[in-house]
């Protein structure tokens, strides 16, 4: 599974033209999974806006290439957060979701899962994404060992960014990571 975290524009503008292109090439459809903040969305008119909007990710997920899931409704770290201001964060960003496709997500697929913003998490924060959410990802550099998983709260996933060379990621696509990256039982 490949996810973005925030919603940045550039996975619509950069990103998904090279899925088509792997559609095309490969005759298989690539399905990425995009964990977006809904207060971030931007209107119509928010051309030079940093982060997705509403219609940029419904055609994604229209052609079958983003599979739209939550990050709370404005990144906000939920660990700090009290009860009530964490209940409308969960809420309010599956509800932000799931309107926006309402109309191509008959099944309600999107905002079913959660990812932790900054990974940060608790066990309220837990207990309330357990009660709106079927799963819940943390970012923990961590690669994920399906014979350990007990908890789906709690799924590592590995972080890429800047700060890994590009021998550090084609390592660990390999499977040639270092310790640090595998998780015991």
């Amino acid at each position: 599974m490949i996810s973005f975290d925030d919603g940045y524009k550039t996975v619509h503008t950069n990103l998904l033209p090279i899925l088509y292109k792997f559609e095309k090439k490969y005759g298989r459809k690539v399905k990425v999974v995009l964990f977006i903040n809904p207060g971030n969305l931007t209107s119509k008119n928010s051309v030079n806006s940093a982060h997705l909007g509403c219609q940029e990710l419904r055609e994604g997920f229209k052609k079958g290439f983003y599979d739209i899931q939550s990050h709370g409704m404005n990144h906000k770290n939920l660990a700090n957060l009290p009860r009530h201001q964490l209940v409308n964060e969960l809420l309010k960003a599956r509800t932000e979701l799931r309107k926006c496709t309402q109309d191509l997500d008959i099944e309600q697929t999107v905002a079913s899962h959660f990812a932790y913003p900054y990974g940060a998490y608790n066990k309220q924060v837990k207990y309330y994404v357990s009660k709106y959410y079927l799963s819940s990802y943390l970012y923990n550099d961590q690669i994920l060992n399906y014979s350990c998983l007990k908890d789906y709260y709690k799924i590592p996933r590995l972080i890429v960014n800047r700060q890994k060379s590009t021998k550090q990621l084609i390592e660990i696509a390999q499977g040639m990571h270092p310790k640090k990256y595998q998780k015991k039982c």
